[in-house]
């Protein structure tokens, strides 16, 4: 396959055999249990494009991808809250890091790891796409939830063209108004948010 220059991969286990073909540009690789496989993203020096969906938390292997030489864009997706908790602090090592989707698990964060994911995020000024899930109402024990200022945290990411944050057990009343200052969104979703948006914030986020 030497004409091949996007692939889609998904390894829930080490693969010490994979060999991935030079010539790459678009890679999308599920490593759900390991950074290993990592190993196989570094010798691609024409990659432009990878989506990383992980469960891992170590912070080394994903520094490893700074790198690239040919890297533009990184996307970066966690299944796992303290796995995006525990390697939040990289993510600013990584200038090409573009986009973040964390994955709330079924359960409501700990304040310390929101915190730490939120501070992770708003240190990452080229980020242009974030998504915040906290999982599906019937599923989340949202009851035991701990909001926190989350717009208000990101409201300094003026590079933002996309953000969604769902279910509003994670945010504080009124919280949504700090978005005004994001003059660069194209896409703004706040589902479920029943207490961060309100009629007034809802307005001035309209006409912002």
């Amino acid at each position: 396959m030497t004409q091949l220059e996007e692939l889609v991969i998904i390894c829930s286990n080490t693969d010490q055999g994979l060999v991935l073909p030079v010539q790459l540009q678009q890679l999308t690789l599920e490593a759900w249990n390991s950074s290993d496989l990592l190993s196989v993203v570094v010798p691609l020096k024409q990659l432009q494009r990878l989506r990383l969906l992980q469960g891992f938390s170590e912070q080394q292997p994903l520094l490893q991808l700074a790198q690239l030489p040919a890297l533009q864009h990184l996307a970066l997706q966690y299944v796992a809250t303290n796995s995006a908790a525990e390697s939040a602090a990289s993510w600013v090592k990584l200038p090409q890091l573009q986009e973040l989707h964390i994955d709330f698990d079924i359960e409501a964060p700990l304040p310390h790891q929101i915190a730490a994911i939120l501070g992770g995020a708003a240190a990452c000024s080229g980020l242009t796409r974030l998504l915040l899930d906290v999982g599906e109402e019937d599923d989340a024990d949202v009851g035991d939830a701990h909001p926190v200022a989350v717009c208000g945290k990101v409201a300094g990411l003026r590079t933002l063209q996309e953000l969604c944050i769902r279910k509003s057990s994670i945010m504080l009343p009124g919280d949504a108004r700090a978005l005004t200052t994001l003059s660069g969104l194209t896409r703004l979703v706040l589902n479920d948010q029943y207490s961060g948006v309100n009629d007034v914030t809802a307005t001035a986020l309209a006409c912002s």
